[in-house]
């Protein structure tokens, strides 16, 4: 008896819907935290009741911890403090996001990116220590984190998306590190506070109105400046944004030779090409622990 194609690929449809895939459910720890074990791994999907102070735990069941899941902590209200072990190698978008009481959070491990929006509308912020390891702070990651008055850069950065700090209107100063390639789109806007920035001459892309905007395209920040060295491209944005630029001393240090500007222009896409090379270097499976 010989069965068609049709019947085999029907039998296969009614096989499929009646067959699930078995659903990972999460376990609690200490009456705080929610998570799954993955593999050899432990990951915080979640919390419970309403945590205060929470230093997560290197290893949960035996297992390490690995990360923090995407939107694991979202619009935590009772939540102050976190410290994340140095087990922890990602931490999914929005993970802290909405956590309006959040003043401190301390990241160890050996994470490589601050995803999209983690700490966005963290409003009373103001410590964060971020790791040696971290190449990219994702976009909107610390959006509006109002308190947020200082931060110190990791020299291991290099790119700073779009949005990343708009918002912030407590920040005084910020060093930015000498690999960075590229700042986003109002990566800094509205950061009232910031009069003085340095852009490094690693520094391949400055976003529309990267620094030094208010409100809109023409409310600027009252004397903002940028300084950078010859080959800085501080300088070039400064001059198109009308805003002042000062030479930085760099004597004593290793300087890019000066480029003239059409050429500069001309070489975009090598410099994109450079700055997609840097980024191969570090891709990922951003969501693996996602069902």
């Amino acid at each position: 008896m010989k069965i068609s194609a049709a019947i085999l690929m029907t039998i296969a449809v009614f096989a499929a819907a009646f067959i699930k895939a078995p659903e990972v459910s999460a376990e609690s720890y200490c009456g705080k935290l929610e998570y799954i074990i993955c593999g050899d791994s432990a990951v915080i999907t979640g919390y419970e009741n309403s945590p205060v102070t929470l230093d997560i735990p290197c290893r949960i069941d035996g297992k390490a911890v690995s990360a923090v899941r995407e939107n694991a902590f979202y619009k935590c209200g009772s939540l102050k403090s976190v410290t994340l072990p140095d087990t922890v190698t990602s931490i999914g978008h929005h993970a802290f996001s909405g956590c309006t009481a959040l003043e401190s959070a301390v990241i160890n491990g050996s994470i490589t990116l601050i995803d999209e929006g983690c700490f966005s509308g963290c409003t009373s912020l103001c410590k964060i220590s971020l790791p040696d390891s971290i190449r990219e702070i994702g976009k909107n990651s610390f959006y509006k984190c109002i308190n947020l008055g200082r931060l110190e850069l990791p020299e291991s950065l290099e790119v700073i998306d779009e949005n990343a700090f708009c918002g912030c209107g407590s920040l005084e100063s910020i060093r930015l590190p000498n690999r960075l390639l590229k700042v986003g789109d109002k990566a800094f806007y509205a950061c009232t506070k910031l009069t003085e920035v340095h852009i490094p001459d690693s520094t391949a892309e400055l976003g529309s109105r990267a620094f030094g905007y208010i409100d809109g395209a023409r409310r600027k920040v009252n004397g903002f400046t940028l300084t950078g060295g010859r080959s800085s491209l501080g300088k070039a944005y400064a001059a198109d944004n009308g805003f002042g630029y000062k030479a930085a001393d760099t004597c004593g240090t290793a300087e890019i030779p000066t480029v003239p500007t059409t050429v500069a222009i001309l070489s975009g896409a090598g410099l994109m090409f450079l700055f997609i090379l840097s980024k191969m270097r570090h891709l990922r499976f951003r969501y693996e622990y996602e069902r």
